[in-house]
Parts: structure tokens; sequence; C-alpha cells
């Protein structure tokens, strides 16, 4: 009896790949400190009383957290055998797979800057504006104050076909200067 739960644990997670929050997973010891913890929760929710004896990684690749250049940052990933026990009985089960999922950048201390940020480039007769919110007019004009476009964003860039040219790109209180060629 004591392996049947033992082997219906074992069943649970061998074909699962874990998921792993970055912020619980800095180093091994944390790794291997939560994942003692997720397991013994994953098994007394279906009432297998199993313990976690001994972790032992054989591929250990830290996730790299978000960054201004990498967003996403990138996952990790571990390979692990564990050790499951009840009473007197023990089981070892090799090559069971996790990942550590990478926190996103965020960047709380300029985000309104950011937010501020219009930004308009040229691309062989056509405008890339970004930068905006939706719903955010957009104004482009030429050197001479003739209006060319106007439009309201639905999305935080806006693609437009232009002339060679200098323009203005206004949306409200922000204003761009930006060739064309």
């Amino acid at each position: 009896p004591d392996l049947t739960d033992i082997y219906a644990a074992i069943d649970l997670i061998r074909f699962t790949t874990i998921q792993i929050p970055q912020s619980a997973a800095n180093t091994e010891t944390e790794v291997r400190a939560w994942l003692e913890e997720y397991l013994r929760q994953q098994f007394n929710n279906l009432h297998y009383y199993v313990s976690v004896t001994d972790i032992r990684f054989s591929l250990f690749e830290p996730a790299v957290e978000g960054s201004a250049f990498n967003p996403n940052g990138m996952h990790g990933a571990i390979t692990f055998s564990a050790i499951f026990s009840k009473g007197m009985h023990s089981v070892q089960v090799s090559f069971i797979h996790g990942r550590i999922l990478a926190t996103p950048y965020v960047d709380t201390a300029n985000e309104f800057a950011s937010q501020a940020a219009l930004k308009a480039v040229s691309d062989y007769g056509r405008l890339l504006v970004s930068g905006l919110s939706a719903g955010e007019y957009l104004s482009v004009y030429t050197t001479s104050g003739a209006l060319v476009y106007k439009v309201r964003a639905n999305a935080s860039e806006v693609w437009l076909d232009v002339r060679p040219g200098i323009y203005i790109v206004n949306s409200g209180k922000r204003t761009v200067k930006v060739p064309v060629r």
C-alpha cells in the first residue's frame, strides 16, 4: 500500500513540466526548497502522503530577469532526480523537468516618461509613429503648417504613407519633427 501512493505521486509529476516563478528561484537552494514545498502540497491535495527526501539537479539554468533591452528576459530550466518516501519504502525518480519563468521587466521609475515619449521614424515613404495610447489623436503637418493626417490611434503605433519631406508629428502636448526620404 505504501508503494501505491509513491507511484501515484510519481505519475502525477513525471510527465509534467513544473513551472517555477523566478521570484522563488534564484539559486539551487531556493529552487530545492520551493520544489519540496510544491511537491508536498501537490501530493497532500490528492491525499498521497509521500515525502520528498532528496532532490538532486543534473541541470540548473537560472532564469534571467527581463531588462530594458530584453523585456521578457530568458526562462531557465532544471532537470532533477528526487527520492519519494512513505513509511519504510522509497523510490528514486530521475529526469523530472522544470521551467523557471523569467520575471518580465517593468520600468516603474520611468513609467510616466515612457508613456510620454512620442517617436517618429521614416521608412522609405512611410512614417512610423510610436509611443501612442489607444484612442489618442495624432496630427501630422508639413513644415508650412498644412495638415497631412489626423487619425485616432487604435494601437501604440501607427504607420502612415507620406511623401518625402519634413513633417511635424503632434499628439496632444507632445511634438516631434521627422524627415522622410
